[in-house]
């Protein structure tokens, strides 16, 4: 049995609706600054960082859900640090070097030039019409959602009974889209 203070439920659903906002809100201000033509590399980076530091916070909830449940995991703790250092390195080493050495930035590479044919297959079909495909969806939803995913399955039992099977799923989705956005940003480091 998980022990939980009075206002655990209440502060999960706020994380939760927090997180889904931020992320809804994410996606807004990208649409409505490309609509208006008000894009600029700060931008571009200032949306990044946020990103980063919206998934560094969520692997942070696991970790501090973890160590006050009995979800206690040795794995939980090395995953989630090696999903903040990778995604941080990521962004380092394709942000800052496409401004300071005037390289394309990864978004703008086009996939059906010669660029593609020097990316692994994956990297390719992931990136391929700016992750609209079932690989990028999925490695976008692994890479944004995998932490809240995984902090949800750890709560539950909070979580409505006909919700659990459709929930597993979703989840282990999830954990696929990391491991595939994880092959993605260690490519981008590497490279």
């Amino acid at each position: 049995t998980v022990v939980r203070g009075d206002n655990f439920v209440f502060y999960f659903q706020l994380t939760a609706c927090l997180w889904i906002l931020a992320s809804f809100l994410d996606n807004i201000d990208g649409k409505i600054a490309k609509k208006l033509g008000q894009c600029s590399e700060l931008g571009v980076l200032l949306d990044i960082i946020a990103d980063n530091i919206l998934r560094s916070c969520s692997w942070v909830a696991c970790i501090m859900m973890g160590n006050q449940s009995n979800h206690k995991n040795m794995w939980l703790p090395v995953l989630a640090v090696l999903s903040i250092s990778i995604e941080w390195m990521t962004m380092l080493s394709t942000q800052l070097l496409a401004i300071y050495q005037e390289k394309e930035h990864w978004k703008d590479v086009n996939t059906t030039n010669s660029n593609a044919s020097e990316m692994p297959w994956l990297v390719n079909a992931i990136l391929r019409n700016n992750f609209r495909s079932i690989w990028g969806g999925t490695t976008m939803y692994g890479s944004m959602g995998c932490a809240m995913v995984h902090f949800g399955h750890m709560n539950r039992d909070l979580l409505p009974k006909f919700i659990l099977i459709p929930y597993d799923l979703a989840r282990y989705v999830a954990y696929f889209g990391r491991v595939m956005a994880f092959f993605v940003e260690t490519w981008f480091c590497l490279e």
